[in-house]
């Protein structure tokens, strides 16, 4: 039975990097964000049920490593021991007014006998950036994240962001995969 439903970090990531991570992305290479996991439309565009603008991240760049490393610590710590391989590309996203991402699982089918494990969230800028934005689990108290929080749960979990109401939110995310669960 599961008993640990997330862990976070508070400023995990210094403010600065989070800052040269920002400037890093070439927004010019934006693409809207498609609905993925267990949806039955995977792959469409709806922006009714996810407003985001997406730029994909090599998962062994430097941002890579650092959500890796936390992934690994969590699952450790956690008691989950979720045997996975690797993480998925980085995401960073980009939500701004009315910016938003409904309920949902980030899992999937499997594919090739894998699936996603874990999550990982990277909140890349400060909340006094942006109001709403927030990050909500479905009966399961959220951490309040600050600029360079981290925060990891397992993909089944149900989670939201709330729509921004003004500003911009930005956050790195990716996800453990490995063999699907028997």
């Amino acid at each position: 039975m599961l008993t640990n439903y997330n862990y976070s970090w508070s400023e995990a990531v210094p403010a600065d990097y989070c800052d040269v991570i920002i400037k890093s992305i070439d927004w010019n290479k934006a693409e809207t964000a498609k609905i993925g996991g267990s949806l039955e439309k995977v792959g469409d565009e709806n922006k009714e049920y996810r407003n985001t603008e997406l730029v994909w991240v090599d998962q062994f760049s430097p941002v890579g490593c650092i959500l890796r490393s936390f992934i690994e610590l969590v699952n450790q710590i956690a008691g989950w021991d979720y045997d996975f391989h690797g993480i998925e590309n980085i995401q960073i996203g980009k939500y701004q007014k009315s910016g938003h991402y409904s309920w949902h699982r980030d899992t999937a089918n499997p594919m090739n006998g894998c699936q996603r494990k874990l999550s990982i969230v990277l909140l890349l800028n400060d909340p006094s950036e942006f109001e709403g934005g927030k990050l909500e689990f479905r009966d399961v108290p959220a951490p309040d994240l600050k600029k360079g929080s981290i925060v990891v749960f397992p993909s089944f979990l149900e989670h939201r962001v709330t729509p921004v109401i003004s500003g911009v939110r930005y956050t790195a995310v990716s996800w453990a995969v490995g063999p699907t669960f028997k």
